[in-house]
């Protein structure tokens, strides 16, 4: 099976599996977008759409230069993924996961810093 066709949650997996062995090589954009995919097929009232989409925050900081992920991080994204599989999650669970992300420095929360706004020259007309 290609890999487009497989489930977003085996596709998800393979990819972490692919990061935790060699974290420069790890491939965020695919994570993200996969993790998006598996979110979108959750209601938003399952907690497993909160790891889903913490997942996909976290590499959508790391592609684009926000929040470096080492290999500690995809190993945690990693598990977290496993949770996905496992339905009636409870809101402690993923606190919890938040907790742990944030004691190895990764902050789902994290908003990059804005540019700073200079303003335009007046026209002289």
């Amino acid at each position: 099976m290609p890999p487009s066709a497989e489930p977003p949650l085996a596709r998800l997996r393979h990819l972490l599996d692919a990061a935790v062995a060699d974290p420069s090589e790890a491939d965020a954009g695919a994570i993200a977008g996969a993790a998006g995919e598996q979110f979108d097929l959750l209601r938003r009232t399952d907690m497993r759409s909160g790891v889903a989409n913490m997942v996909r925050r976290l590499a959508r900081l790391h592609a684009s230069g926000d929040q470096a992920i080492d290999r500690d991080g995809w190993v945690l994204l990693r598990q977290a993924v496993d949770m996905l599989a496992k339905p009636g999650l409870v809101p402690g669970d993923v606190r919890r996961l938040d907790e742990r992300l944030r004691e190895i420095g990764l902050d789902v929360d994290y908003r990059p810093p804005m540019p700073v706004h200079e303003p335009a020259a007046k026209n002289p007309n």
